[in-house]
């Protein structure tokens, strides 16, 4: 029997639960598969006998790019982080392979693409501090319209797949004004 640490503050003992002789099956099930090398099918890496699917998270190595690479870890998804770590942390990188490279780099995104065939692609690799893209404008339309662009032209290149597109930073940028007609909330 395993035991169930409950926390004190509920006044509650420890709770002994009985682990399902289904469970049981399945670990020793599980247990005995044969432990090929890690290889790639449709995206999915082959770990411990199980399929994992292969998510490109650009900006991987950031702030809300790390975190998300650690929720997909938790939800069974092996993240490959992709970045020129210019705004980013190598060490940030815990979750999966990181693959070094800029999104507006079209020959490298199509190699990171052909390597780990991903299923999806979550696209955190936007520039966001406001007080510099005023200074540098050309800066923020080189990385955040360009590269987002040949991003997704290699991605579109190379296999079509849904897009998460992440900006923290959306809103600034849209007015009234410059979008006649569209609902900015």
């Amino acid at each position: 029997m395993r035991r169930n640490r409950c926390p004190r503050s509920l006044g509650l003992r420890s709770l002994a639960l009985p682990v399902s002789p289904y469970r049981k099956a399945r670990k020793s099930e599980h247990n005995q598969l044969p432990q090929s090398s890690p290889g790639s099918f449709c995206g999915a890496a082959l770990q411990n006998g199980h399929m994992r699917l292969n998510v490109l998270v650009t900006g991987g190595a950031g702030y809300i790019g790390s975190h998300a690479c650690k929720a997909l870890t938790a939800a069974g998804y092996t993240p490959i982080a992709y970045g020129n770590l210019s705004r980013g942390n190598r060490w940030a990188v815990k979750w999966g392979p990181l693959e070094e490279g800029d999104i507006a780099d079209s020959a490298r995104v199509h190699v990171v693409l052909e390597k780990y065939r991903p299923a999806a692609l979550m696209h955190f690799a936007a520039y966001a501090y406001v007080g510099e893209s005023v200074q540098k404008p050309l800066l923020y339309y080189g990385n955040n319209f360009a590269g987002t662009a040949a991003l997704l032209q290699a991605v579109l290149d190379s296999q079509i797949m849904p897009v998460v597109f992440s900006s923290s930073c959306a809103s600034s940028w849209c007015s009234r004004t410059v979008f006649p007609g569209i609902s900015v909330q």
